[in-house]
């Protein structure tokens, strides 16, 4: 598979403003991001597109990230390896599962008021 041009950012995003994640954005980019492992490099294409055309404030906020704060995978020749994507991938996917665990606990929580 090849990155497209914003999904190497999505960790930054991530980490950067886990705001603009609802609870039901992280389910959605967690299934996204499940989908992409038994889909050839085409069909993953089309499944990322899909992800950020119905969650515009993700895309939007990956296409204004400041030059100096997009973390783009450099690979190791012009074409990146497949197993690095796929790491990108498994890295990727453990932190949406982490940042879904912490949003479901904020959620069991009480409110203070």
């Amino acid at each position: 598979m090849e990155l497209d041009s914003l999904t190497p950012n999505l960790p930054v995003l991530l980490t950067q403003t886990p705001e603009l994640f609802s609870h039901q954005d992280l389910q959605d980019l967690a299934a996204t991001l499940a989908q992409l492992e038994t889909q050839s490099p085409a069909t993953q294409a089309e499944t990322l597109g899909a992800f950020y055309r119905s969650h515009h404030p993700i895309r939007d906020a990956l296409r204004n990230l400041p030059k100096r704060e997009i973390n783009h995978i450099k690979p190791s020749s012009t074409h990146p390896q497949p197993q690095s994507v796929a790491n990108f991938f498994t890295e990727l996917r453990q932190t949406v599962k982490d940042k879904l665990k912490a949003s479901e606990h904020e959620q069991q929580s009480p409110q203070k008021t």
